[in-house]
């Protein structure tokens, strides 16, 4: 594939993987029309179709499927390259890329990026956020080394390396009727209330659906968010609750503004935050490094 438009097949790739041109732009953080021409063009350069629109999807031809194997051979072969380039400077440079769930950004940065980026400044470090079920596709398609999330989909191709528990709590605002409730509090005492919940394709979002069906309890949601930043503003300033993890609002709780109650919900009791890898993928002396870092942190209590 010498010699062919690198941004082209970058952008077809993400296309094929998203599902359609408007979630790869979202993804890409670029315009559905620049995803379109570009494809059109890298057609054009094969001189055959690479995708078939279906409703508002896409799916790869023939062609298209050729051409993302062979994409995804080259890319697998690059890695390779560099980890054995990494292996012979030690750790002098290398790459981590790690996808993980909002929630987790200020414990990481704290506990993990920063002492681990003073030891080993040579290494570059990608972090971004996104859902559980985007973190699994990544790592397993190798556009990521590391994925952290609460509660990940089951997938045959990761192998989970660290886990801890990590209960979803009712959180509210200090004045908040609910807040006034001693001991574990039922499902069913705050289905009168507004509440606030993860979109669905994030550990929070599967939890939330998985406790209702448990508990024979429905839950109406008054607000959906893809941030927790945004549950938790919902809840401070008063117009409803949510469930986070206590880790995702720790601050909160210790100022006063906020109150972390546990459940009597069995799958918000049993939920835990879950570090993890591909399968059988080979690691650079650098993505190891991190891995054993880690490790050796107080962010995760129990290994499996």
């Amino acid at each position: 594939m010498s010699g062919l438009n690198e941004r082209r097949l970058h952008y077809f790739h993400e296309a094929v993987t998203a599902g359609s041109m408007r979630a790869a732009a979202d993804r890409l953080d670029v315009e559905a029309s620049v995803i379109s021409r570009q494809i059109q063009l890298l057609e054009k350069e094969l001189n055959v179709a690479l995708v078939e629109r279906r409703g508002r999807g896409v799916t790869p031809t023939d062609a298209g499927r050729l051409v993302l194997e062979t994409y995804d051979e080259r890319r697998v072969a690059e890695d390779t390259l560099r980890l054995r380039l990494d292996e012979l400077r030690g750790l002098e440079r290398g790459e981590v890329s790690i996808v993980t769930g909002e929630g987790f950004i200020g414990e990481l940065m704290v506990k993990v990026m920063h002492g681990f980026c003073a030891r080993y400044p040579g290494v570059q470090v990608h972090l971004e956020t996104t859902g559980a079920d985007d973190a699994v596709a990544r790592v397993v398609d190798d556009r990521a080394h590391i994925g952290l999330t609460l509660c990940p989909p089951a997938h045959p191709a990761i192998r989970v390396v660290h886990e801890r528990r990590q209960p979803l709590c009712l959180i509210a605002a200090k004045g908040h009727p609910l807040a006034r409730l001693t001991g574990r509090v039922p499902l069913s005492a705050v289905a009168g209330y507004p509440i606030a919940v993860a979109r669905v394709g994030t550990g929070l979002g599967a939890l939330i659906q998985q406790a209702q069906v448990v508990d024979s309890t429905r839950l109406t949601a008054a607000f959906t968010a893809n941030s927790i930043e945004a549950l938790t503003q919902y809840v401070t300033v008063g117009l409803g609750v949510t469930f986070l993890s206590e880790f995702a609002v720790e601050h909160a709780v210790s100022a006063g503004t906020l109150i972390a109650r546990r459940t009597t919900n069995e799958v918000f009791e049993s939920a835990s935050a879950q570090l993890f890898v591909r399968a059988g993928r080979r690691f650079s002396t650098a993505v190891q490094a991190w891995l054993d870092y880690a490790r050796g942190t107080a962010i995760f209590r129990d290994s499996v």
